[in-house]
């Protein structure tokens, strides 16, 4: 993820408004087609606020973390926005036994393992910029679970 990306989605208050950016930074995906069992997910950058406090005045005041901060939750970060799924994902077992569990769907946040996917740096072809998505290609048995609120994970 270039660093530009990295501030822009921190900057930006809560998940579903990072949602909204990451879907608008990667355009139409349909020129990339997964293939069998895996899925495209793109990585959650968290809040660059870390606390908002009361200052000796009486306002309200907001501290910020450091330029690390970003950079884990790149290498580090375990939440995740589903952005493409391959066409056997979440189908069948490694054995070929058909799949009954719960599966995910294309905008739901889940939980990596970080190390269990290749990241892999996306962009609209249409854009001018250089700001390309974190996004990590894993297999769909990776996905840990699925959370409403990415804030909530690390």
């Amino acid at each position: 993820m270039t660093k530009a990306t990295l501030y822009k989605l921190s900057e930006l208050d809560g998940p579903e408004k990072q949602k909204q950016q990451i879907f608008k930074d990667l355009g139409n995906l349909k020129d990339f087609e997964l293939l069998d069992e895996d899925i495209l997910v793109a990585t959650y950058a968290r809040s660059d606020v870390i606390a908002e406090v009361m200052g000796p005045d009486g306002k309200a005041v907001k501290l910020y973390g450091t330029d690390n901060r970003k950079q884990e939750d790149r290498w580090q970060g375990k939440a995740a926005l589903v952005v493409a799924m391959g066409p056997t994902a979440f189908r069948y077992h490694p054995n070929g036994q058909p799949y009954e569990g719960k599966s995910v769907k294309i905008g739901d946040w889940v939980v990596i393992h970080p190390s269990d996917g290749r990241e892999i740096f996306l962009k609209d072809p249409k854009a001018t910029g250089n700001d390309f998505v974190a996004c990590r290609r894993v297999h769909w048995a990776s996905i840990l679970m699925r959370v409403d609120d990415p804030r909530r994970v690390y």
